[in-house]
């Protein structure tokens, strides 16, 4: 998937580039619980989580658009933990979370239905 600034090279205006691309970013996780994770930005599609020790929790947006997937990937030493937003569904269970393996491991999360996410794991 190409970038938005790929995209914009290509003609496409800035809200159409960012709607559409995928810009890599790196965040931290917080804590392992889903209150008090860090929260990932709606637009932010491309995650690497840098866990550390005791902070590795990171939460998908409350305001993502239905059918958008998010690609996460843990690149720290810990296994980062990727929770629904508060009130919302994971693979069926109310403010669930799934476990990605150490460094190289990843997930796709989209948000299927109104407040009711799946996850597709990739290999490591």
């Amino acid at each position: 998937m190409p970038t938005a600034q790929d995209l914009m090279g290509h003609g496409m205006s800035f809200g159409e580039a960012a709607e559409i691309g995928n810009d890599p970013v790196t965040i931290n996780g917080a804590g392992t619980a889903q209150t008090g994770a860090t929260a990932i930005p709606e637009n932010c599609r491309c995650i690497s989580v840098n866990g550390q020790s005791g902070a590795t929790a990171v939460v998908l947006p409350k305001s993502a658009k239905i059918g958008t997937p998010y690609y996460v990937v843990g690149t720290g030493a810990s296994q980062p933990i990727v929770y629904c937003p508060s009130g919302q569904y994971m693979n069926g269970s109310q403010n669930a979370g799934v476990t990605l393996s150490a460094a190289t491991a990843g997930g796709l999360f989209i948000q299927i239905s109104l407040n009711h996410w799946i996850t597709i794991p990739l290999a490591p």
